[in-house]
């Protein structure tokens, strides 16, 4: 399948799901530091991996800069957070992410992404003690923040796969 696979990772999730959905599509697959206005330009199909930080693509700054190349593209664009897919807390991810345009024409999926705390950097963890301190009011959440999360699965690109086909 042409097309091509652009991702942002902070602690390796995003990139892996961007290699499995490589290994199925044989679609190339680029950082979004690497992927340049001509490698975009020059395909109709395009997936985006961006994590989630503070309930918004880390990607979107650059999603807003590049979506005069992005409009008329097949678009799938992909989160992933230590949250469940699912999870309310990700309900405007999207929404708040992308512009409005890009949100109506692309295809969107939450995946599953691992929270390791003890390999957080520093201002990662002080933005979970934030969050879990003063923002987060139900208990159960407020302590999952604190634990060791793995909810990267290969079945999240299923959906993903079936659209591409």
């Amino acid at each position: 399948m042409k097309g091509l696979i652009i991702y942002a990772s902070c602690y390796g999730s995003t990139k892996t799901y961007a290699e499995w959905i490589s290994e199925e599509t044989g679609m190339q697959v680029v950082s979004y530091k690497e992927a340049t206005d001509k490698d975009i330009e020059n395909t109709n199909t395009i997936v985006i991996g961006s994590w989630v930080l503070a309930h918004k693509l880390f990607l979107k700054k650059w999603l807003t800069e590049k979506k005069e190349l992005l409009k008329g593209k097949k678009l799938y664009v992909f989160s992933v957070s230590g949250a469940k897919p699912g999870d309310k807390e990700l309900d405007h991810v999207f929404s708040d992410s992308l512009d409005a345009e890009l949100l109506k024409d692309c295809k969107t999926y939450q995946f599953g992404g691992r929270r390791e705390t003890k390999k957080m950097s520093g201002f990662h963890k002080f933005m979970m003690f934030i969050a879990a301190a003063f923002i987060e009011k139900d208990k159960e959440k407020k302590a999952e923040m604190k634990r060791y999360v793995d909810n990267v699965d290969r079945k999240y690109i299923n959906v993903l796969m079936e659209d591409l086909q």
